[in-house]
């Protein structure tokens, strides 16, 4: 019989136990409980290295969060956290979550698919048996549940371009080896992919102060988040009809300058470009490195955070530090100029 609603409290999928816990209804934000007849399934990384952030860490995180008020908590929930030795499952299969970061509409990620978090937490014993018992969960899905197939398995990036499943994507370079597993592990032929060309990052343009453009909120309510990332601390909430200024883009999201970050979805925003945006024609640093530091001030141990591969920065001119060149960029940050890291168009 197929499953509908949730696993089987205590069986074994791979090398875990399976915990189901379902999370009450009343918090629309964490539990929607909108019926949804699941298509895909969508593989995250938790994005918490943190000691102790395991599968049943996760549980309990999501059921504090169900039991606070709705706008105390912002729209984050999922259907499993999984680890080496725990699958926990906090919602129906045949419920909506909000794991994609793609809105609402009927074909995005979080209306049609199963969210699956591997945890990442660095006292975990054995992060590759995490992953496979990921990949058994997907298979005991497909095989156990109706409309679901090996061809529709995603990343998170696929729906919203955030960078996740991060440590997946990190190691990997993309989501193909993993997938190739998955296939492996259904039974499924895997073949060996032609590298794909590489794309000009036009998205991804570099956070200064000058205006890339305007966006205007279509969406009733849309939140403003702290940084650029769709599971960040929710600052505000813009209204429909509200106006920002945009200065860039990263993962996603448009930046709004010290008013913080938000979706840059065509369905929830309107952007019209500042036509006089990049009349200078400067010239662009592309990360070429899987992950790479940028720092605050020219000197090789200031070290401000880390970008990812194919994000683009505006430089502002080139200088020499203790005998290595770096680029000075527009936003005031700083990054390597060595090519063998980066590239420049």
């Amino acid at each position: 019989m197929a499953i509908t609603k949730t696993l089987e409290n205590g069986i074994k999928i791979g090398k875990a136990k399976v915990t189901v816990d379902i999370v009450d209804k009343g918090n629309p934000e964490i539990r929607p409980a909108t019926p949804m007849k699941p298509s895909y399934i969508t593989i995250h990384n938790t994005g918490n290295s943190g000691r102790g952030a395991n599968a049943k860490a996760h549980n309990t995180y999501i059921h504090n969060m169900a039991n606070l008020s709705p706008k105390d908590t912002g729209y984050a929930s999922w259907h499993f956290s999984v680890d080496d030795v725990s699958i926990y499952q906090h919602l129906p299969l045949n419920e909506t979550a909000w794991h994609t970061g793609d809105g609402s509409g009927p074909k995005s990620g979080n209306m049609t698919s199963i969210g699956i978090e591997i945890c990442e937490n660095v006292d975990m014993k054995d992060y590759h048996q995490a992953e496979e018992n990921a990949i058994a969960l997907v298979k005991y899905l497909i095989e156990n549940m109706n409309g679901l197939s090996v061809s529709r398995i995603k990343p998170h990036q696929a729906w919203s371009g955030k960078y996740c499943p991060r440590v997946i994507l990190g190691r990997d370079g993309s989501f193909d080896k993993f997938y190739d597993r998955i296939k492996k592990a259904c039974g499924a032929k895997t073949a060996t992919k032609k590298p794909a060309p590489s794309k000009k990052s036009s998205a991804n343009e570099d956070l200064g102060s000058e205006v890339y453009g305007t966006i205007k909120v279509l969406a009733d309510h849309l939140n403003i988040r702290e940084k650029a990332d769709f599971n960040s601390k929710i600052l505000s909430v813009a209204d429909k009809g509200d106006t920002f200024k945009v200065y860039g883009q990263k993962n996603g999201l448009y930046y709004l300058g010290s008013k913080g970050y938000t979706s840059s979805n065509s369905k929830y925003v309107k952007f019209t470009k500042n036509s006089s945006y990049g009349a200078k024609k400067a010239k662009l640093v592309i990360v070429k490195a899987a992950e790479l530091w940028v720092y605050d001030k020219a000197d090789w141990n200031a070290k401000k955070d880390t970008v990812k591969k194919n994000e683009a920065f505006t430089i502002d001119k080139e200088l020499t530090v203790k005998g290595s060149k770096m680029y000075k960029l527009k936003s005031g940050l700083y990054i390597t100029a060595n090519p063998e890291y980066v590239t420049v168009k």
